[in-house]
């Protein structure tokens, strides 16, 4: 289908737009100075097949993971398996992540009962268990060792807390007060989206 540059333009503006407020909800409600201070974390907006269509410039190196978290998660979770008000969560550098502390939350986005894409966030936690706090053991000779390894798993399902998923993560930080802080915050950037 074609279209006017004009029309392109404010199209995509409005979805850039979209990836900042993301990102600027996310700054104004986490707990950590890593979030609300360092804006260590990125927001992006990806259509229903998974190609990133509008990202906001918090911090560059997140967008460069975000596209593989983003495809392997939608990949391994399945476009089918995505129903509306599901949270997905990943960290799992096996699976297209970067390391454990950058956890990305994804959620699916419908138009009536069509899936027309994702928004995403993904962010630098400042606890993920390990040996060491903040997960940068320099004498870890395992990932274990680094923190909590995270599949892409749901911890939000039809918009209801998957709870055993939110407790066995909170129970492998250092500061579930924090921790939980910041999950939040990156889950409802995701509803701005």
């Amino acid at each position: 289908m074609a279209i006017d540059q004009i029309t392109l333009q404010v199209v995509n503006n409005f979805l850039v737009t979209t990836a900042r407020e993301m990102g600027v909800a996310m700054r104004n409600t986490s707990y950590s100075p890593l979030f609300n201070e360092g804006l260590d974390f990125s927001c992006a907006i990806f259509d229903e097949k998974g190609e990133m269509i509008a990202q906001a410039e918090f911090c560059p190196a997140h967008l460069g993971a975000i596209i593989y978290v983003a495809e392997w998660t939608i990949q391994e979770i399945g476009p089918e398996n995505f129903h509306p008000g599901d949270v997905v969560l990943h960290n799992d550098p096996f699976r297209g992540g970067c390391h454990l502390p950058e956890f990305c939350v994804i959620k699916p986005v419908f138009h009536e009962t069509a899936l027309i894409g994702y928004v995403c966030c993904i962010g630098h936690m400042t606890e993920v268990g390990g040996m060491v706090p903040g997960g940068f053991a320099g004498d870890a000779i395992e990932v274990f060792q680094e923190g909590l390894r995270i599949p892409p798993v749901k911890i939000i399902e039809g918009g209801r807390d998957v709870e055993p998923i939110w407790n066995i993560i909170m129970a492998n930080v250092r500061t579930p007060r924090m921790s939980y802080g910041d999950m939040r915050a990156m889950t409802g950037s995701l509803n701005v989206g």
